[in-house]
């Protein structure tokens, strides 16, 4: 369920709704199951940041590095795909 609230002390959402689950008539992929209980806790983390009013572990600066780091890993994958054999 999501939720939109405006100006703060009120009590009632703007807008509210509700998302079903995902059926999936086949098995998740690896890292889904591998991966889904550091998924979980990272949400758990992030609303109870929200709830707080306190401040986030990461910062838009440190997703932003993360990603400067797999776009050159990929870079690095590819380019060496594309050079001669030695």
């Amino acid at each position: 369920m999501v939720e939109a609230y405006g100006r703060r002390g009120q009590d009632e959402p703007l807008a509210r709704r509700t998302f079903g689950m995902r059926q999936y008539p086949a098995a998740l992929p690896e890292f889904a199951d591998r991966f889904g209980p550091a998924y979980k806790a990272e949400l758990a983390a992030f609303v109870q940041c929200c709830r707080a009013g306190g401040p986030f572990l990461a910062t838009h600066n440190d997703a932003l590095r993360a990603q400067r780091v797999i776009s050159a890993g990929m870079q690095s994958v590819i380019s060496r795909q594309h050079a001669a054999p030695v």
